[in-house]
């Protein structure tokens, strides 16, 4: 039992580093237009815009489900609940994609997460913010138009035209802000430092609140006019990129902070038009593409692998119990407490080799085994940094 253990920790501890190659996913769209392209993921659990449709898989992109939402333009999520964010709506699901229900009545030009709770620009109502406890939409202190919005983990920027103004407190009050230097179309946060691009601008950081900028070195960095967005793992950023009026297709690129050197990541692709890009947190990048030069777009991923450091992750014991165990069609999540279901941030079975066959991003008491083949398996609750392993057998 103690060689198992230990073979579970270094599955937790590390995912085997992989030749980066994107691969095609196929998908029901048959075309990909316009900027307002988006994709989501986390485990198995993807979603993405294609302009005109929204589209849902929940076993990694095996199987899609459409969304029945009028122009819709962003997707993301909570720890609680998946959004689609429309031109005039918000729809919202809270089984893990299985229904989808109107959840406000009014659109969302640009999102941003802080600490866990989504905040929506919106053109008439101003900043609008998801109170997790209530799971309603409420309004903020700032009631004017608003078109954008942006988080550097510490503070809210709205912007309507050129005027910006900045939150310290989740929303209640505002004031006036000037940004120094360029303004970034697009910010987030990676082991304390803030990562923005933009326009006719690569990669600035920032650690002061936005006080002060610093670029990362170009070297080996692509001629792009707009950095889409960006993704942080380990030692590396990974940035779509899209390319400037003159130029081909850029895609992705990645940023080593070792070397302090840029390489390209297009591997795979046959036409560089990657311009969103998402990490579903098991060592999975996907991206979406969009026509462009002639070219069609689609939905990729690619196995980048992830390391984790195993003494950052506390593991408890007796939290949570199997039922039946032995399995066969199913198995039962009993908690020890009822509180403990609103912290959980991630439900995992795995085998011994590190595969995984079932994620989810929220507590789930009954979870399907009938496609799983026999043998010894692993359940892995998260809760936050936290986490509590139970081995079960499937006959």
């Amino acid at each position: 039992m103690k060689k198992i253990f230990l073979q579970i920790l270094f599955l937790l501890g590390f995912f085997t580093s992989f030749a980066q190659k994107w691969e095609n996913v196929t998908t029901p769209s048959t075309s990909f237009q316009s900027l307002t392209n988006s994709i989501y993921a986390n485990g198995n659990t993807v979603m993405y815009v294609d302009n005109s449709k929204a589209y849902f898989s929940s076993d990694a992109g095996k199987t899609w489900k459409a969304i029945a939402v009028n122009y819709p333009k962003y997707v993301f999520a909570t720890s609680k609940k998946l959004f689609v964010g429309a031109l005039n709506d918000i729809y919202a699901s809270s089984d893990n994609g299985k229904t989808w229900l109107p959840d406000y009545s009014s659109g969302a030009d640009a999102y941003a997460i802080l600490e866990g709770e989504v905040f929506v620009a919106n053109d008439f109502q101003g900043i609008l913010k998801h109170n997790n406890a209530t799971g309603k939409w409420e309004k903020t202190g700032l009631t004017s138009p608003m078109t954008d919005i942006l988080t550097d983990g510490k503070a809210l920027y709205a912007t309507k035209s050129n005027a910006t103004k900045r939150s310290f407190d989740k929303g209640k009050t505002w004031t006036n802000y000037t940004w120094t230097g360029n303004k970034p179309s697009e910010m987030m946060v990676f082991k304390g430092v803030t990562y923005g691009g933009g326009l006719n601008f690569g990669i600035q950081a920032t650690k002061d609140s936005c006080k002060t900028w610093y670029d990362l070195d170009y070297t080996g960095a692509p001629n792009a006019y707009h950095t889409y967005n960006t993704v942080g793992l380990d030692d590396s950023l990974y940035v779509a990129y899209d390319a400037n009026a003159f130029s081909p297709a850029v895609g992705v690129y990645r940023y080593d902070f070792k070397t302090k050197s840029w390489a390209e990541r297009n591997n795979g692709l046959s036409n560089k038009n990657i311009v969103r890009i998402a990490y579903n947190g098991n060592g999975t990048l996907w991206g979406i593409s969009q026509v462009d030069f002639g070219t069609t777009g689609a939905v990729h991923k690619m196995t980048i692998g992830k390391k984790v450091a195993i003494k950052d992750a506390v593991l408890l014991s007796n939290i949570i119990s199997i039922s039946p165990n032995p399995a066969t069609s199913y198995i039962q999540l009993n908690m020890n407490n009822e509180e403990n279901k609103e912290t959980v941030t991630k439900v995992e079975i795995f085998d011994l080799h590190g595969k995984i066959y079932s994620t989810s991003s929220q507590f789930v008491p009954t979870i399907s085994t009938a496609e799983i083949p026999k043998g010894m398996y692993f359940l892995k609750c998260n809760f936050g940094e936290k986490m509590t392993i139970e081995k079960f057998i499937i006959e």
